[in-house]
């Protein structure tokens, strides 16, 4: 599968001479920059660390092994084959990944705890509950969950850019294998053969007593680092003050969290997509996610839109492809746009080339750039803000 993914052509058109990116082939790094110039910049990580990884409360082997687990539970062939380059410069040998894939009980307790929380909070984030998050505090201390769980959202971030995007795999990686027959048929313990469903509210009226509910929840976690309310704006960020809850928690990520606020916040406040297509996707994900703090969040600005609480939730929890056919082209376009922000946000392997061709129809390149980057954005945020337990606002 790996090795397959060396002659797949990028789904979205990349122009700049073949010697400028890694290995003569788009990478994710050149696609990120001719596409989203302005919504995902970022500071430079130590040498040899990705953004990703580079933090001094997690350790980067462990930080890698994670990325590893999301990759496979998405079945992200680009990032697994990155993950697989990157742990064999740590040590990891081809043993050692087969243990990751299949056997837990060759790592420590702590490890395992987290692996597990890992693989649940990649595929069910709609399941994560206290249970969960305690079984990581007996092992690390709030603030190592903290970014523990912020990782794993980056890492669904990144699996959902690279995948819906095709990018294809450097053609100088080496997956060949020499471990046994026995061995390479060794069942996974990482991988879904199927995606897991989501539990939706039968009713508005039910989904707004559970978003109610949601607001007398406490937060699981009390990071020592905090930054509070009304602080000055982040290095790196540049903006406004961070006053909003998940962009404290943020902010107080050693590196990689003040940079994170940023790029959250360049994802919906600038660009060439229409800002309340974007907040509609980022509704649209928060409700499949069952992210009850973010959909609140969102809700907060469609309304300011003109978006009633209402709309909002017939939207999201409608059948958009009954929808596709109404003659108004720019519904068409917004419906389109909203089945692609569905199916990324469930089950990101099953999207197709034909996916992108028919964004085309109706979106630029760069425009079906940001709806993958405000999927993937609302993949992290979702999974964070539902893990840490925020209350709904």
């Amino acid at each position: 599968m790996l090795d397959s993914l060396k002659s797949r052509q990028a789904r979205l058109p990349y122009t700049a001479p073949a010697d400028a990116v890694e290995g003569g082939v788009v990478n994710n790094r050149a696609l990120r920059e001719l596409y989203l110039p302005d919504l995902f910049k970022g500071t430079d990580p130590p040498a040899g660390q990705s953004s990703a990884t580079a933090d001094p409360v997690v350790d980067y082997r462990f930080a890698t092994q994670m990325f590893w687990i999301v990759s496979r539970a998405n079945d992200c062939a680009y990032c697994l084959g990155h993950q697989e380059g990157k742990l064999k410069k740590v040590g990891v040998d081809e043993e050692g990944l087969l243990a990751l894939d299949t056997d837990w009980m060759a790592f420590a307790e702590p490890q395992r705890e987290a692996f597990a929380l890992t693989r649940k909070l990649t595929l069910t984030p709609q399941l994560i509950g206290d249970g969960d998050i305690d079984a990581l505090k007996r092992h690390f201390t709030d603030d190592q969950v903290l970014t523990i769980l912020y990782l794993i959202g980056r890492y669904n971030a990144t699996n959902r850019w690279t995948d819906a995007t095709g990018i294809p795999q450097e053609g100088y990686r080496d997956f060949s294998s020499a471990l046994s027959a026995d061995a390479l048929n060794r069942p996974s313990k990482v991988a879904s053969a199927v995606a897991m469903p989501r539990r939706h509210a039968e009713s508005f009226e039910a989904w707004e007593g559970r978003l109610a509910d949601a607001k007398r929840r406490v937060a699981r976690l009390k990071p020592t680092r905090e930054v509070s309310a009304k602080a000055e704006p982040v290095e790196a960020a540049k903006a406004e003050p961070v006053e909003a809850t998940h962009e404290r928690l943020l902010a107080a990520i050693p590196q990689a969290g003040p940079t994170a606020v940023r790029q959250a916040r360049d994802a919906m406040g600038k660009g060439k997509l229409d800002s309340r297509l974007k907040e509609k996707i980022a509704f649209l994900a928060a409700f499949e996610d069952e992210a009850w703090y973010m959909q609140s969040l969102v809700l907060g600005r469609l309304g300011a839109a003109g978006v009633t609480r209402k709309q909002a939730y017939d939207l999201a929890a409608g059948d958009l492809k009954s929808v596709a056919e109404r003659a108004d082209p720019v519904e068409r376009a917004e419906r389109a746009a909203l089945r692609f922000a569905r199916k990324l946000t469930v089950d990101p392997v099953q999207v197709v080339d034909g996916d992108i061709e028919s964004l085309g129809e109706h979106y630029s390149p760069y425009q079906i750039a940001e709806i993958i980057h405000v999927v993937a954005t609302s993949a992290m945020l979702d999974r964070f803000t539902e893990s840490v337990g925020l209350p709904a606002l």
